[in-house]
């Protein structure tokens, strides 16, 4: 213990020296530290293009990837000799040092060599291109909208839009004239109306500036009579329960969901909004309804209209310009007409006003059970008191 103890009162006794500071070898390492990493971040460009090149003249599958990653290791591992051609003394690296190089030369050609693998320099993605038709089920004679929309990591070339309508039988119906959106190159539409009955199929193809092409087909289902109308008694309402009856007949397309029917007067006022019947395909209307005494006042007996049928439809226009509401009506060929024998059928305002029901008496509860356990503790309580005077 003594013998511990005098070494170290020796080594307290000892002064501290601080440790010399070699200024000029201090600059020269930094200097050298710079040099390298500056060589490094120009030389990972280098290899990442060459790395690139091969990777493309090999095509984007992964063998090109693997490939081009092992010209990037290889060209790394160059750097050893490459710092002694260009007069960078690195004879004190060290394992450490040269883990650390390999790992900052790897990130920066990774970096680079996904920069050159993406838009803006290089796009291996074709456009998307989208072609909404609304309604896709609809009778012969009547408009139907048609959109098509691209996007691309570049640009839509405007005038590389293909389009075509090829008719029941493979009819070939030419190109129809489409309109153009100023403010958006990449949409295009048009109001299509089918002349027939059958099958049309409709294709739209979209080129980007690079070249690359996509395309998008179709089809569009056109019917002579979808919807069927029932008027009772003939179409002469004498009746306040008379009714007006729609069936949509046809099997509705995949994704045509119906928002609402209605009824749609040939002189273009307001439409008499239908209600649906337990039959999701059955759509009703009374006499009685507010919009036929409306049109009844107006001086005329007939209402005459068309029915059309309305898609609850949205169409993506652009990425940057979310959903755009489009509406186009499923509509009928024909025109019905119904006549009010009297206008006592569509009713009088009071009897459509429900009557106001008599207020409810005021009732007084009666006492519950916390109320009868009270008066029975007030009453054995007033029991005791007597007793013990």
């Amino acid at each position: 213990m003594a013998r511990r103890r005098r070494e170290d009162d020796k080594k307290a006794e000892m002064p501290f020296e601080v440790p010399e500071f070699d200024e000029s070898e201090y600059i020269r390492r930094e200097t050298i530290s710079f040099r390298t990493t500056l060589i490094l971040f120009l030389y990972s460009i280098v290899t990442a293009a060459v790395s690139f090149g091969v990777w493309l003249a090999i095509g984007a599958t992964e063998r090109g990837w693997f490939l081009a990653l092992l010209i990037g290791a290889v060209l790394g591992y160059l750097l050893r000799y490459i710092y002694p051609a260009l007069k960078v003394d690195v004879s004190h690296f060290g394992k450490k040092d040269w883990t650390g190089t390999g790992f900052l030369y790897f990130f920066s050609w990774l970096a680079f060599f996904i920069f050159f693998t993406n838009p803006p320099l290089y796009d291996g993605v074709d456009p998307d291109v989208g072609l909404h038709i609304t309604p896709d089920l609809q009778e012969a004679g009547a408009p139907v909208n048609i959109t098509v929309f691209a996007i691309d990591n570049l640009k839509v070339v405007p005038d590389s839009l293909e389009f075509r309508v090829t008719g029941p039988g493979g009819t070939d119906l030419g190109v129809p004239d489409l309109w153009h959106d100023p403010e958006h190159e990449s949409h295009w539409g048009l109001t299509f109306t089918p002349p027939e009955a059958g099958e049309y199929t409709i294709t739209a193809t979209v080129a980007d500036s690079r070249g690359r092409e996509s395309t998008e087909t179709r089809t569009l289902r056109v019917a002579d009579d979808v919807i069927e109308v029932q008027l009772d008694d003939g179409g002469r309402f004498t009746r306040d329960t008379n009714r007006v009856i729609v069936r949509i007949t046809e099997d509705r397309p995949e994704g045509f969901d119906l928002w609402h029917v209605r009824l749609a007067p040939t002189d273009g006022s307001a439409a008499i909004i239908m209600e649906r019947d337990r039959d999701d395909d059955t759509w009703v209307v009374e006499a009685t309804h507010e919009r036929f005494k409306e049109l009844v006042q107006g001086g005329d007996d007939n209402v005459t209209f068309r029915v059309e049928a309305v898609e609850h439809d949205s169409y993506l226009l652009a990425r940057d310009h979310g959903l755009h509401p489009i509406e186009t009506p499923l509509v009928s060929n024909e025109t019905y007409t119904v006549t009010f024998a009297d206008e006592s059928v569509l009713g009088d305002d009071t009897t459509k006003t429900p009557k106001r029901l008599p207020a409810p008496a005021r009732q007084v509860p009666a006492p519950g059970a916390f109320l009868a356990v009270g008066a029975l503790v007030a009453v054995v309580a007033v029991a005791r008191s007597r007793r013990r005077d």
